[in-house]
C-alpha cells in the first residue's frame, strides 16, 4: 500500500504505517511490532489485520472479510473466528469489535502515517523501529458512530506524571468527574470503562473522540512536587480541534481532594452551560476522611472492574477483604461501603461466598450504609437493587435501580442490569432500548461482554431465542472461556429445539465453571422467582440431562 509524493527532488515512494498503542503496522512489508519488536503473525491474520486497519473507518461484513482474506476461496466462517481469535491473542480483545448482525470494527484508535524513502524502500533502522525523518500524518476518516443529539464527552484517564502519587490517585479523579458529569442529563457521558481502555497510551483525541462518538474530550494528568499536588486539564472540541478550556490546579497534598472538586466544577462550566444553576450544585464531591481508607477501597473497586467476567476467585477475595479493610478503617466513608457491597455482590453472583445468606447479610448493611451517608451515589443505589433482587425482592430491587437511572442516567452497568430486570420483573416494553443504550454509552467497555449476556437474557425473557442466541454467541466471541455464556447458549439452544448444540454448551460450561453450573441448575439465577428463572431453569436442567421436577 505505497502512495507517490513528489518534491525538489523528484518522485518519492510513500509507504503507509498504522500506529496504536505500543503497536504499529506496515502493510506493504507485511510487518507488525511491539513496542519496536517485531511479531510472529500468521499470513492469513495479518489480513485480516491489514483489511480492518483500511476499513477502519466502518463495519467490515464476514463476507467482505472473507472475500479479502481467502479470495477466491471457499470457507467457512469457523476459519475467520480463527483468524480473529489469534488478532485478539496478539494485540488484545479490542483489535477487532464483534458487531452483532454485521461484522466486526477496528476497535482501537489509529494514527496514520506515511513513511517516505526514495529508493521506494523502508530504511527502518534501530530498535525503536520508527520511520525515516519523512514521517507525513495523513488525515483520518469519520468515525462510524455518529454524535448523540445533546453535548457528548469522554473523560480520558488522566495521566500519573510520577513523584510518588499512586495511580489510584489519578483513577480517582478520572472516575469522580465521569460521575459527578453524568448525573447531569443534558450530557451524553461515555462510561468509565471505555474510556479508560485508552489508559498509558499516547493516544490522538480527535481518534479517540471518532472512536467514541462524541464531540468532546477531557485529558489531563496529576503530579506531586513536594508537598503539594499540581492536576492539569484541559478540554479539547474534536470535531474542530479547538481547545475550549484549560486550567491548572495546584494544593497541597492534604487539599487535593478541593482541587479535584473544583476542576469536576470548572469542566461543568466550560462544558455545559446550558445546565441550570440548580444543577451545579450538585456536583459536589464527598471528602474521604481517611485517606488510607480511601485508597483500600479504591483498589477494592479497580480489582472489582477490571475482573468482573473473569470469575477469578483470588481476585475477588482480595477485592473483598481489601473493601473490609477499608470500613474497618473509616466507618463514615460511603464509598468504602458502596466498594464492600459490591464485593459481596460478585462472591454471591458467583457461587464463591461459603454462606449466601451471610454473604446477603453484609452486603445489604454496606449498601445501606453507603446510602445513608451519600443519598445521591447511584451505583450505591444500584448494587442494593441487584442484591435485593437476588434475595427475591423483586419490586423493591426494580425501584433501587430505577432510583440509580434517575441519578445517573449515562451510567451503562446501571443500564444494562436494569435493561434485564425489566425484562425479567418489570416493564419488559422498555428492557430492549435500555439494553441498547448501554452499548452505546460505552462501546469499548471491558465489560462489553457482560453486557452483551445480559441484553441476551431480555430476549430470553421475551422467548426471542434466536435474538437471545445471537447475544449469548456475540458475549462467547468477544470473552472466549465464559461459561456464562455457555450456559446462555444452552438455554436459548434448547429454546429453539437444538437439543445437541444446547447439551454441548452446557458441557462447556461445567468444564469451564462447575461450581457456576451446578448453582445455576439448583435454581440460583439473577433473577429468582421470575418466569425467566423458571423456564431457564428448566431448559438448562434440560439440557444437562437432568429430570425437572415439573413442567414450566
Amino acid at each position: 500500500m505505497t502512495i507517490l509524493a513528489s518534491n525538489n527532488l523528484g518522485a518519492t515512494v510513500v509507504s503507509l504505517r498504522y500506529e496504536f498503542g505500543e503497536y504499529e503496522v506496515l502493510p506493504d512489508q507485511r510487518q507488525a511490532f511491539k513496542a519496536g519488536v517485531e511479531m510472529a503473525l500468521g499470513a492469513r491474520a495479518f489480513d485480516l489485520l491489514a483489511c480492518l486497519l483500511v476499513c477502519r473507518d466502518r463495519v467490515v461484513g464476514k463476507a467482505e472479510l472473507m472475500d479479502q482474506v481467502w479470495p477466491g476461496m471457499v470457507v467457512t466462517e469457523n476459519n475467520l473466528n480463527v483468524q480473529v481469535m489469534a488478532l485478539r491473542r496478539a494485540f488484545g480483545p479490542r483489535i477487532a469489535i464483534t458487531v452483532a448482525g454485521r461484522g466486526f470494527r477496528f476497535g482501537p484508535p489509529v494514527t496514520l502515517l506515511g513513511v517516505a524513502n526514495a529508493d521506494g524502500q523502508d530504511r527502518r533502522q534501530g530498535k525503536s523501529r520508527r520511520g525515516q525523518a519523512d514521517n507525513t500524518r495523513l488525515a483520518e476518516p469519520p468515525a462510524d458512530l455518529s454524535l448523540p443529539d445533546k453535548p457528548s464527552i469522554a473523560v480520558l484517564p488522566f495521566a500519573n506524571m510520577g513523584s510518588g502519587l499512586p495511580d489510584d490517585f489519578a483513577d480517582g479523579i478520572t472516575e469522580d468527574i465521569t460521575t459527578e458529569l453524568s448525573r447531569f442529563r443534558s450530557l451524553f457521558v461515555i462510561a468509565r470503562n471505555s474510556a479508560f481502555t485508552f489508559k498509558g497510551h499516547a493516544v490522538d483525541v480527535r481518534a479517540v473522540a471518532r472512536q467514541l462518538g462524541v464531540r468532546y474530550v477531557l485529558e489531563g494528568s496529576v503530579r506531586r512536587s513536594g508537598g503539594r499536588t499540581r492536576v492539569t486539564a484541559q478540554l479539547i472540541d474534536a470535531v474542530t480541534g479547538t481547545h475550549l478550556w484549560a486550567e491548572k490546579y495546584d494544593r497541597l497534598v492534604a487539599d487535593a481532594f478541593d482541587a479535584q472538586e473544583e476542576l469536576t466544577l470548572s469542566i461543568v462550566s466550560a462544558m455545559a452551560p446550558q445546565i441550570a444553576a440548580s444543577e451545579g450544585g450538585k456536583a459536589r464531591l464527598a471528602r474521604p476522611g481517611n485517606r488510607n481508607a480511601h485508597g483500600l477501597a479504591q483498589r477494592s473497586s479497580t480489582l472489582q472492574h477490571s475482573q468482573g467476567l473473569s470469575g477469578n476467585r483470588e481476585a475477588f477475595d482480595e477485592a473483598l477483604r481489601l473493601a473490609r479493610e477499608a470500613v474497618s478503617l473509616d466507618a463514615t466513608s460511603a464509598f468504602a461501603w458502596r466498594v464492600l457491597a459490591g464485593a459481596q455482590w460478585l462472591q454471591i453472583y458467583f457461587s464463591f461466598a461459603p454462606s449466601v445468606q451471610d454473604a446477603l447479610a453484609e452486603a445489604m448493611d454496606a449498601s445501606s450504609r453507603a446510602i445513608a451517608l451519600d443519598a445521591h451515589d447511584h451505583f450505591a443505589h444500584t448494587i442494593k437493587g441487584l442484591l435485593s433482587l437476588l434475595a427475591g425482592h423483586g419490586v423493591a430491587g426494580l425501584q433501587s435501580l430505577r432510583r440509580a437511572h434517575e441519578l445517573n442516567p449515562n451510567d451503562a452497568y446501571t443500564l444494562v442490569w436494569l435493561a434485564f430486570y425489566e425484562a425479567t420483573v418489570g416493564d419488559a416494553s422498555r428492557a430492549e432500548k435500555l439494553g441498547l443504550d448501554a452499548l452505546r454509552r460505552s462501546p469499548c467497555d471491558p465489560m462489553r461482554p457482560g453486557f452483551l449476556l445480559l441484553i441476551s437474557g431480555v430476549y430470553f425473557s421475551a422467548a426471542d431465542y434466536t435474538a437471545g442466541l445471537q447475544y449469548a454467541q456475540r458475549a462467547l466471541e468477544e470473552a472466549p472461556g465464559t461459561a456464562s455464556s455457555h450456559i446462555a447458549i444452552a438455554i436459548n439452544c434448547m429454546g429453539l429445539g437444538n437439543v445437541d448444540a444446547a447439551k454441548a454448551a452446557c458441557d462447556s460450561a461445567r468444564q469451564l465453571a462447575p461450581q457456576l453450573l451446578e448453582s445455576r441448575l439448583a435454581g440460583v439465577w439473577p433473577s429468582p422467582g421470575s418466569s425467566y428463572h423458571q423456564r431457564a431453569q428448566v431448559f438448562l436442567r434440560a439440557a444437562a440431562g437432568v429430570a425437572n421436577s415439573r413442567d414450566n
